[in-house]
């Protein structure tokens, strides 16, 4: 027992020194150490894990705040090991969105009204927009639309792209 608790205050000490992340930050913590069910398409969404603002780093433990407003507490030791991802500290945000088109709707159509969508939205970080294909179905194929937004209100700013691209009128089928 005693090893642990010198580890985990040893592990704060680096914390503080390398500092990955400060109070106030919003971070996500990845280990496979704390199980978490994968959302429908995992190679699409961010890495699985617990995501909160940083309330406190203290000797044994550092304490965030879920979204949920739960105190969630990690021992020291463990985030050492754990993937870190600190949101607070990136310039620009990546919102992706995963939509089924019609076949009959040409791929270079349906780029070129996605583009005219978005190009109405002062988010979007200019020339960011891409689109790929990720799979193709009987009736349709599956696109992945990415585009940067500033990190700053970055949850109001993917609100309002994905609120234009479920807007998004298809383009007339080619027959």
């Amino acid at each position: 027992a005693a090893q642990t608790v010198l580890g985990n205050m040893l592990a704060a000490l680096s914390i503080l020194a390398s500092r990955p992340f400060v109070v106030g930050e919003y971070i996500t913590v990845v280990s496979s150490s704390f199980p978490q069910q994968w959302g429908t398409y995992p190679h699409e969404t961010e890495p699985v894990g617990f995501s909160g603002t940083v309330r406190e780093i203290g000797l044994i433990y550092t304490v965030i705040e879920g979204p949920d407003g739960i105190p969630l507490h990690f021992a020291n030791g463990s985030l050492m090991t754990s993937l870190l991802i600190n949101h607070s500290r990136g310039v620009v945000r990546q919102v992706r969105a995963r939509l089924t088109v019609p076949r009959t709707v040409p791929f270079h159509r349906y780029q070129q009204e996605v583009g005219r969508a978005l190009a109405g939205v002062s988010d979007v970080v200019p020339g960011s927009l891409r689109l790929r294909i990720v799979s193709v179905g009987e009736s349709g194929y599956d696109v992945v639309i990415m585009v940067g937004i500033p990190a700053v209100d970055a949850e109001e700013a993917r609100s309002r792209v994905l609120e234009r691209l479920l807007a998004l009128e298809l383009p007339a089928p080619l027959s």
